[in-house]
């Protein structure tokens, strides 16, 4: 669907009651576009530009070129051709009904779109669509063919009245409203381009599509189609899951039954780069036909505008809602403005912006494994499984891609034509970075959280699991974070399972948020938060650390030996979280070799600490100016701690006491008893 705000119809006359739905049709379909004109009306002119305009858009369009004169029964060629044409053009011009070879050509139309679900369009050519209507003037059948009523064929007389009345009362175009000739040439062929590009399943190409008439099938059901209400259905999940894409195949099978449709791709983006007025604005001058309409006041529109809106039957999408209140404003405030039988669907990385406004939401969950092996390999090998020889690494990047489409899609056309070792190579990469297009989609809703949401994501995705306790979560990033965290699991950054215990983070979210941090600076000292061995060993060993660091996460195992001087933290007056882990650190006999040695003196003068973790800490008593005032945790597991403090320290919200009551010795040698919360006293022996 791209980014476009499309309709499907541009009435010009009464609309009968939306067609059947599409049936698939006995014929191959050969043509884009039949056209049936007369000849010596409009071959030389209008038709010929139209023919032209067609032709240069390389849309296959069948006209009938013969000169000659026709005889009185159409020609079996001629019916095939309307047969396997996808849509039919009728061009009404003054002298159109005294043909029996039009009206038969009509006839077959019409019959077509009824029996196939065939796509008309007529074009009112120097007539009034009023005329062709009512069959009056040039259009009165039985002054032009009376002969008929004599030869016995009045049934034929009356299918051609039949036609022709079904035909003028579908959307169609006027060219007594458009003054050039040359503009409703470039009008009708986008018109055609758009219902083309939006037509029944059969004309579209869902093979790539991996799972989506599961989709498809659920949200119709949801929308409950043929109902007289209104509904809105909400269509939920992360980004990159595929909600654009479901979204725009749906529209595309139901919008032919409906008078007018709309999708309105890329809302967010759209109201940062304009306004969300001119949003509103465009998609009311679609569904209502009035160029450049301008309503310029915060409600939906005048009450006119209102009362045309509800005596229309739409479907309408709106793509990647940002928040609510623009929910509210595109549909007005008070109830849905549209009329009896409408259908909405908006797609929203943010499950708020349904709350007050939809009848059902549709979460999109991931892909199992085996459709995330058929989709991925249909965009690395283009075929449905992978070639044999690369297996076990497709198996490897579509469990790294976990079961986002977005993911598969962009990774398997990344590899597509590169060698094993190619592909051996990248899997290493994808440890510490993603494939940009990845990257660039996951960020879209960051960068519209507020500076509290977007500090959370960040502490989540460098320094915790992927799995992580809600319990720990929330003490260690504090009460105010709770509301955060509900707002990242409505945006599906992070997601909360087993009865809301555990916080789960998407890997690809989680290196997308690592990149934004690696972005902050080219220095890894002057960002706000380190977890790669080599940055965080950089910063250490070279004091390059600043006020910037927030949070420093080192696992102890990917490093060989590091030296610490007493001031490699001195620094750092933001320090919040810090993490030495290694849970691989018991050896043979239970024991635990510190890799990291430390001057004596260490000295951690940030008063903002509430995480103090480090496994094996390799000196007798706690760092020198250490802040107990905020600190939640300190889990010194198989350390060599012989004091805690002397006298009284305040913690956060706790009195905790001297060596007498806290037995830290034990510390050094009982893992199990040395990890605790610092407001919970270790047992005593």
């Amino acid at each position: 669907m791209g980014s476009l705000l499309s309709c499907l119809r541009t009435p010009t006359t009464p609309r009968l009651p939306a067609p059947p739905p599409l049936l698939s049709s006995t014929f191959p379909e050969k043509y884009d576009v039949f056209l049936s004109f007369r000849g010596e009306d409009t071959r030389n002119n209008f038709t010929s530009h139209l023919k032209a305009a067609l032709c240069r858009t390389k849309i296959q369009t069948f006209i009938d070129d013969e000169e000659l004169d026709r005889g009185d029964e159409i020609s079996p060629s001629l019916l095939e051709a309307i047969e396997q044409s996808k849509l039919s053009v009728i061009i009404f011009s003054k002298n159109y009904s005294s043909s029996r070879w039009c009206l038969d050509e009509l006839e077959k139309i019409v019959e077509c779109k009824n029996k196939n679900g065939q796509i008309v369009i007529p074009i009112f050519y120097h007539v009034d669509p009023s005329t062709v209507r009512k069959q009056c003037g040039n259009y009165a059948l039985f002054a032009k063919h009376w002969r008929l009523i004599f030869q016995g064929n009045m049934d034929k007389l009356q299918k051609w009245k039949a036609a022709l009345t079904e035909a003028t009362n579908l959307s169609g175009w006027n060219s007594m409203n458009i003054m050039s000739e040359a503009q409703l040439v470039e009008e009708v062929v986008q018109d055609i381009l758009l219902k083309l590009n939006l037509m029944s399943p059969s004309g579209l190409d869902f093979k790539d599509l991996v799972g989506i008439d599961k989709h498809i099938e659920e949200i119709e059901s949801l929308l409950q189609i043929g109902s007289s209400n209104i509904r809105i259905v909400g269509i939920w999940g992360m980004g990159g899951i595929g909600k654009t894409t479901i979204a725009g195949a749906v529209f595309a099978k139901l919008s032919s039954q409906f008078e007018s449709c709309c999708f309105v791709a890329d809302v967010q983006k759209k109201v940062k780069e304009s306004t969300i007025d001119s949003v509103r604005d465009e998609y009311l001058s679609i569904l209502l036909e009035e160029k450049n309409l301008r309503i310029g006041i915060p409600n939906i529109g005048t009450t006119f505008v209102n009362e045309r809106l509800r005596r229309k039957e739409v479907l309408v999408v709106f793509d990647d809602v940002g928040d609510s209140s623009q929910l509210k404003y595109l549909l007005g405030s008070g109830d849905c403005c549209f009329g009896p039988g409408s259908r909405v669907m908006v797609t929203s990385r943010d499950r708020t912006v349904f709350v007050k406004y939809a009848d059902e939401i549709y979460e999109v969950q991931k892909m199992n494994f085996l459709k995330s092996l058929q989709l991925f390999s249909l965009n690395a090998f283009k075929q449905d499984n992978p070639v044999e020889e690369f297996t076990e690494l497709s198996k490897r990047m579509v469990f790294y891609c976990g079961g986002i489409s977005l993911a598969l899609s962009v990774l398997g056309s990344f590899l597509y034509g590169k060698s094993k070792e190619e592909w051996e190579s990248s899997l290493k990469k994808l440890d510490e970075t993603s494939p940009k297009k990845i990257q660039d989609v996951l960020k879209l809703s960051y960068y519209g959280l507020d500076d509290k949401e977007q500090a959370v994501f960040l502490d989540i995705a460098c320094f915790f699991n992927k799995h992580e306790f809600m319990t720990n979560l929330i003490g260690l990033l504090g009460d105010s974070a709770i509301i955060s965290i509900r707002s990242l699991t409505d945006l599906c950054y992070i997601s909360i399972w087993h009865d809301g215990q555990m916080v789960e983070m998407h890997d690809l979210i989680k290196e997308m948020g690592r990149e934004i941090v690696c972005q902050e600076s080219i220095e890894p000292g002057k960002r706000s938060r380190l977890w790669r061995p080599k940055d965080v060993c950089q910063i250490l060993k070279n004091n390059t650390g600043t006020d910037a660091v927030e949070c420093i996460s080192l696992d102890m195992s990917k490093i060989k030996e590091l030296h610490l001087s007493a001031t490699a933290f001195a620094k750092m007056l933001n320090l919040r979280l810090l993490k030495f882990y290694d849970y691989d650190f018991c050896n043979d006999n239970g024991s635990y070799s510190s890799k990291v040695h430390i001057s004596e003196g260490l000295e951690i003068v940030s008063d903002r600490l509430r995480l103090f973790e480090w496994h094996g800490y390799p000196w007798r008593s706690l760092p020198l100016h250490l802040s107990m005032e905020n600190l939640v945790e300190l889990n010194l597991r198989f350390s060599h701690l012989e004091q805690l403090w002397d006298g009284v320290q305040q913690t956060k919200g706790v009195s905790s006491s001297n060596i007498n009551e806290y037995r830290c010795i034990r510390l050094a040698h009982d893992g199990n008893r040395g990890s605790f919360p610092i407001n919970h006293k270790p047992p005593l022996n």
